[in-house]
């Protein structure tokens, strides 16, 4: 929520930020409020009665809208989201067990030779053998539904992974040659190239750094900064 304010309110955690043509609004967040906090911040900033009811009923979809003060936002951040959709599909594979192992007891009943049933109730069974196979289709629907959902959560956090180990390579790229050439410099020990010359520190620090220069500009150029 964005409202026009001078301080900082006590109870919720809020921020004062610069607009762009130099006045100034205030970022209040509702996250885990209770009644009685949402209610004298509404009156505070005098919040529209309108957005103090879609922040006390809560689960709504995010959304914006503008009022004469202030502006109210609506987001929803996706958290624990893979366990969420685990234990979901664990519902529906098992609601899906029950619902095929039902519709085969059905099906054996119709049988003839297992069970006689006059055409009255034969109708009834019949209804209830097609309603299960409907429910069947429709859990299958679920199921693979999810599993999709699954699988795109799966590639997204592996993409994620790829880009803080792209990120980790590069890091490693540039300071493992500087490492190296610091800790043989570092050595006490006689013979080392240069290591009379008063220029030569000088030297390697100016060859380190045009190393930084290039590897950073070859990382670039192939798009991984």
């Amino acid at each position: 929520m964005v409202s026009e304010g001078e301080s900082n309110w006590e109870l919720i955690v809020s921020r004062t930020f610069q607009s762009r043509t130099g006045g100034e609004y205030q970022w209040v967040d509702l996250e885990g409020s209770t009644v009685d906090e949402i209610t004298e911040t509404a009156a505070k900033f005098k919040i529209h009665p309108l957005a103090v009811q879609a922040i006390l009923e809560g689960e709504e979809r995010p959304r914006i809208q503008d009022f004469e003060s202030h502006t109210f936002i609506v987001l929803q951040g996706p958290t624990t989201i893979l366990s969420q959709m685990l234990m979901l599909r664990r519902n529906v594979v098992g609601a899906r067990r029950v619902i095929s192992y039902t519709r085969e007891l059905v099906a054996t009943m119709l049988r003839e030779d297992f069970y006689d049933l006059d055409d009255q109730d034969e109708r009834y069974y019949r209804d209830a053998h097609f309603q299960l196979s409907h429910l069947l289709e429709t859990f299958e629907t679920y199921r693979e539904f999810l599993a999709d959902l699954r699988d795109s959560y799966t590639s997204m956090v592996s993409l994620s992974l790829n880009e803080v180990m792209k990120k980790l390579t590069v890091v490693g790229t540039i300071a493992l040659p500087l490492i190296v050439v610091s800790g043989i410099y570092g050595m006490n020990v006689a013979g080392l190239p240069g290591i009379d010359n008063p220029l030569a520190g000088r030297a390697a620090i100016v060859g380190m750094l045009w190393f930084v220069v290039l590897i950073v500009a070859y990382f670039r150029k192939i798009r991984w900064l």
